[in-house]
């Protein structure tokens, strides 16, 4: 079924959006192929650089749900029962940013950068303004993303 190492990437991409828990396995599958050399030998010539590349988009835009809107950055998190946790780290027009996402929540912290002091999110219907250097907490009830108060 899967000729190459990627296409088990592509799979994987697709099948978090429709069923997440068969994407995570089709995904782990895609992570074990070269490590474990599952193809019988294609190991020897060297792993796949798109297919670990594209390990790490799943992670990100399938299951945290990230994109970008212009300034924006959207994240509408859909992780899998057996994952409980992704954590990661990425740049937005110069601001470092952590995420951390989790069955019920979303925190996402801007190091301090002189770059652009401030980043629009959006989690679910809720939009927020993150100033460099500090953090924004999202928790989930009921399906419905709320934020939570800043101290």
């Amino acid at each position: 079924m899967h000729g190459s190492t990627l296409s088990r990437v592509v799979h994987a991409s697709v099948l978090a959006g429709l069923d997440p828990a068969r994407g995570w396995d089709v995904f782990r599958e895609a992570l074990a192929a070269d490590l474990d050399d599952t193809q019988g030998g294609t190991t020897q010539e060297g792993m796949d650089l798109g297919a670990m590349a594209g390990s790490i988009d799943i992670l990100t835009r399938s299951f945290a749900g990230l994109r970008t809107e212009g300034a924006t950055v959207v994240l509408n998190p859909s992780l899998p029962a057996r994952q409980r946790r992704l954590r990661f780290r990425m740049q937005h027009r110069g601001q470092r940013l952590q995420v951390s996402v989790d069955d019920n929540t979303v925190t996402v912290t801007a190091d301090p950068c002189a770059t652009d002091p401030h980043v629009r999110l959006r989690i679910g219907a809720h939009e927020a303004t993150l100033a460099a250097g500090t953090r924004r907490r999202f928790r989930r009830e009921a399906d419905t993303w709320h934020p939570e108060e800043t101290h």
